[in-house]
């Protein structure tokens, strides 16, 4: 189980939002008077929200648990 989560996470990593682009945001964010409560970077975190917004929650956790040992 631990290795299938470390080869989980090791392409979860290869897929995951590049740090440059978190850093754009963050840089706009302290850089405007009002800034927003939350920002969404990448496709990655669009996407779980999306998901999350349509689904209830119990269904998101099991997704998210399948997601992480399969």
């Amino acid at each position: 189980m631990v290795q299938k989560f470390s080869l989980k996470t090791s392409s979860q990593h290869d897929n995951a939002t590049q740090p440059e682009e978190v850093a754009k945001i963050i840089f706009q964010a302290i850089s405007i008077e009002k800034p927003e409560f939350r920002y969404v970077v990448g496709n990655d975190a669009v996407s779980l929200l999306e998901a999350r917004k349509n689904m209830p929650y119990s269904e998101f956790q099991k997704m998210i648990i399948q997601n992480i040992i399969q």
